[in-house]
Formats: structure tokens, sequence, C-alpha cells
């Protein structure tokens, strides 16, 4: 064998890429190494089968005659290529064919030459799905829905057709997050895409816009009302309990309307609309639905640029702390006093808590302002023992995404300490709807809360959904009747009866019972009647700032006015 020979077999037996030699009639003849590590096939499997044995049958005639076509006119073919292994599996190569031919320039041989693309091709289809789909639903991202949307306003357009766009977000869908971890806020999501998906998938499409935000289309709505059942079949598929981390949840959603042509000819103003409807819908509830009207717009670009200037507000410490006193029916005196958040935004002045609050829960800012509020109440009510005023509880309410933090109790337990006053000093308010989202978990934190030191309170009571059942394992001191019945206990018998109950219930299992909204002499004097034990309203005062509760603790005495 001369150098040359012996060199050519190196690298026919060292060569990564598979090589096959083939004679004129394109049956096999000769395999490196490295095709048997890539096909599959023993060399005495292979050799005397003709070329065409490894097709894989993704490729039709056309292609192999054009390809064989241009081999035999251009000596050379190169191109990607599936084919099939020993063990079926179908993959890309990467292959290359060479016309091998004589002194007399005719073809004796072939040789292919080839290397497995498995991998690239897994990652620039990765690639292509990415920028389309979302990675976790699978769903399609907003990319791809904006250009469904182009056809289907093109579609609509040409056949004089209506469709609608559902702007679909979760509500408190943060609280999963926070309180079952983000790998069950991802099962959340991806089931909830799912349920979607199939609501859609005969007249429609859905896509996931980001975080727990949907869009979904309906094609051809003939009248309002049929974009109205379509929100009622998302909202009963989203209703519908899910079991995640061993958990069974139920959620809700809140969603925003838009149709076409009515609110809008091209995507942007359709998706606007949509949102615009959806957040509007938001301030009103959750678990509903709203179709949008022009001055919506407005609505939700005034909401966004709430809460930009409310993440400004905490940086420029514009929020405040007022109190209103909290008065023991018995011996006139104040039990305890509610702290109450402000907002004095810089050039405005005050803006209502009915205004921001909501927007604070909705983008996550509840969570620093709660720190702020416990912050502020520990430091104040250290002040008034300071100034030797009585012993003074402070209540804040807590909401359900703040309730949720994983580091709950020492966050309370740092401004606790921050403040060098004790657990006794604190008063949590929580909602009756939070306590029966997971009783196990809610009764379990309420125990150690209560080991600290502090005072538990369900707020809002009568207006929830709590289990007798459970009710009595709650930790807690106190129930505080929701101000809605005291509003027209007066003139509503209905009211007048539900507190009845709630305090003979409340006494039965031992709690203190708190009215709250009382305005009048003779909502005060029902309540006395009825062995209430503490009020809390404008009857006795409205809510104040630090300095002047301070002054009414110092008197300490409403007795005048029971």
């Amino acid at each position: 064998m001369d150098f040359n020979q012996h060199l050519l077999t190196a690298i026919f037996e060292s060569s990564s890429e598979g090589i096959v030699m083939s004679d004129v009639d394109n049956i096999i003849r000769s395999v490196n190494p490295a095709f048997t590590e890539i096909m599959g096939y023993l060399p005495e499997e292979i050799v005397g089968q003709p070329g065409n044995f490894l097709r894989s049958g993704k490729h039709d005639d056309k292609f192999f005659t054009e390809l064989w076509h241009q081999v035999q006119t251009e000596n050379k073919w190169c191109g990607e290529m599936w084919v099939r292994r020993k063990n079926g599996e179908i993959f890309p190569e990467w292959l290359v064919i060479l016309a091998i031919k004589n002194d007399a320039k005719e073809i004796t041989h072939y040789v292919t030459i080839f290397s497995d693309i498995s991998e690239r091709v897994a990652s620039a289809e990765r690639i292509a799905f990415l920028a389309n789909f979302d990675a976790l639903t699978n769903l399609p991202n907003r990319t791809n829905l904006y250009d469904d949307l182009v056809n289907y306003i093109s579609t609509a357009n040409s056949q004089h057709e209506k469709f609608a766009l559902f702007s679909i977000n979760l509500d408190r869908y943060k609280n999963v997050n926070a309180s079952l971890g983000f790998p069950a806020g991802d099962l959340v999501l991806q089931e909830i895409a799912q349920r979607l998906q199939v609501l859609f998938k005969d007249e429609g499409i859905v896509g996931r816009l980001n975080g727990d935000k949907f869009l979904g289309i309906k094609s051809t709505v003939l009248t309002v009302q049929g974009a109205a059942h379509r929100a009622e079949e998302i909202l009963s598929a989203i209703n519908h309990p899910l079991d995640i981390a061993n958990t069974q949840l139920t959620l809700t959603a809140t969603i925003g309307i838009s149709l076409y042509p009515d609110n809008g000819t091209d995507p942007e103003r359709l998706i606007d609309a949509a949102e615009a409807a959806m957040f509007e819908n938001k301030l009103a509830g959750s678990n509903s639905y709203l179709f949008y009207e022009k001055n919506m717009n407005v609505t939700a670009k005034e909401r966004l640029a709430i809460e930009n200037d409310m993440r400004i507000g905490i940086e420029k410490d514009e929020y405040q702390l007022f109190y209103q006193p909290l008065v023991n029916l018995k011996t006139g005196k104040i039990s305890s006093v509610e702290a109450l958040v402000r907002w004095n935004k810089g050039g405005v002045g005050m803006i209502s808590p009915a205004k921001f609050i909501p927007v604070a829960e909705d983008s996550g800012l509840i969570i620093p302002i709660t720190d702020w509020v416990i912050k502020k109440a520990c430091e104040d009510n250290r002040k008034w023992l300071d100034a030797n005023l009585p012993f003074t509880p402070v209540a804040v309410n807590i909401s359900a995404l703040y309730f949720a933090q994983s580091d709950f109790k020492e966050r309370i337990k740092a401004s606790l300490e921050n403040a060098n006053v004790e657990a006794a000093s604190l008063k949590l308010e929580l909602t009756e709807g939070l306590a029966m989202k997971n009783v196990e978990s809610f009764i379990a934190l309420l125990t150690e809360l209560r080991a600290m030191g502090l005072r538990l309170l369900i707020d809002d009571f009568g207006t929830g959904y709590s289990s007798l059942s459970y009710l009595k394992r709650f930790p807690i001191n106190d129930l505080k009747i929701d101000q809605s019945f005291v509003r027209d206990l007066v003139t509503n018998a209905e009211s007048r009866a539900i507190i009845n109950a709630i305090i003979l219930l409340g006494k039965s299992l031992g709690f203190g019972i708190i009215a709250e909204g009382v305005e009048t002499k003779e909502q005060l004097v029902f309540l006395k009647d009825n062995q209430c034990d503490v009020i809390q309203g404008y009857y006795f005062s409205k809510p104040v700032p630090s300095e002047e509760i301070m002054k009414l603790l110092k008197e300490n005495s409403f007795s005048n006015k029971i």
C-alpha cells in the first residue's frame, strides 16, 4: 500500500463523520466505523444493501429524482436529509454525495459523507418555537397572537363578520406563588392553559401574554350574547377545582372583552380595549367579565399612573398612618386603635384608599406598604408608651398576599423588636375569606402567632363563608362584625338578626365582639343592648393622625357618648 492509499484508509477509519462507499448501481460496498456508531448497523448488515435502504420516508420521489440528477450533472449534492437508524429512529443528517469518475470520465462509485445534526436541528426548532410560543404553557405568545389577530381581522373584514377578544387575568394568582411556591404556581398556569386550549380549539385561539394573563380570540361572534356565553364558559373552566401540591385550589378570573370592529379595527386597539375592560372590571370585583366602553382606556391608564406614583411615594415617604379608636361599651375607654394608611401625594394631596389600595393589592405593592404600616404602628406605640399614655394595642389589616409571605412572622417580629414593644401591642386583622383559603395552614400559622403574644381577629365577619367547625378551632381573640350589617340595622330586620347571631356565636366560642362602622346613637344602643363588647366608627371619632390620637388616648373616655 503506497502512502496515499494508507492516508485515505486512515481518514476513512478515523473520521468522526459517517462515510459510505457505493458502486455505480448505488449498492453499498463499504462503511466506516463512524457510520456504525451513528446508524447502528454493523458493516456485514449494510454492505450489499441498496442506498435507499436507509430512507426515512419523509422525502418524496421528486426529492430523490432532483438529488440524483444534480449528482449526475454536477458530480455533487449536499443538503439536509432525514434517514432512519437501525432502531427505527428518524433523524436529520447533513449529507454530501460525491460522484467518483475514472480516467474516461465515467462514474464508477459514489461516496456519501454525513454527520448527525439532530441537536442543531432541535436547537433551531426550539429557537423557532420560543419565538412564537410560551415555553411554560406551549400556548402561542404575544408575537404569535398578534399575527393571528391580524389574520382574524383580515378574514372578518372580507366576510363582514364580528369576532371577540378576551383579556383573561387570574385573580390573586400571586397568592398561589407566595403560599405554595413557584413550581406549584407553574403547574397552575399549565393546567389553566390546557383548559383554555380545549375551550378555544374549535372556534378561535388562546395564548399567554405574560404572568397570569391570557388572551383568547373567538371567531365569528354573531351577537354580544355569544361573546358573553364564551366568557361564562371561560370562568367556569377556571373555577373548576385544581389539585396542586396536595392542595385543592379554586381559582377565579377577571375578563375584559373587546369586539371587532366595534372597539377597533387593528390589533393594538383591540388588545388595549380588552385589557382596559379587564382592568376596569378588577375594580368591581372578581370572577366576572366586562365589555369595553370608550372611557375605560382612560381608567386603565390612570391605574397604571397610580401604580407608578405609588412606587415613587414609597421612596419619598409620602404615606401616613391615621388611627381610629375602638371603644369598650362597658367602660367607655379606648381598648385599641386601628391603623389606617393614607397617601399624601406630593403636589396633589390625600388620595382615597379606595383608589390606591386595590392597585396596591394587584401590583404587589401592598407588601412594602404593609411592612411600613407595621413598622410605623410599632414606633408610634412606643412613642405613646414613652409619653405615659395607657397601653393601647394597634390593629393592622393584613392582606392575603402579605399573609402568604414565607417570612411573614419574621417581618412582624423585626418591627416589634426594633420599636422595643411587646407582641401584645399589635393586633392583626385577617379577613374571613383569607381564613378559609387553606384552613389547616391558617390555623397552624395563627397558633404560632398567638404563641408569640400577638392578638388576632377576624375582620369583615359575616360576609364570607366560614365553617363553624373550623371557626371554633381558630386561635383568635375577636370577631369584627362587618359594617355593611351595622349600616342598616335600624331599618333592616335581617341585618339585626345576623348581628345577633354573630354576637351569640362569638360569645359561645369565647371571642370578643367588635362592631365597625357605627355612626348613630340608635346603632350603638342596639349593639349595647345585644351585648356587643367594642364599638368602632365615626360616632366616636373619624380616623386621625398620630398626634390627635395621642390627645384622645390622654383623655381616654367616651362615657358621655355611651
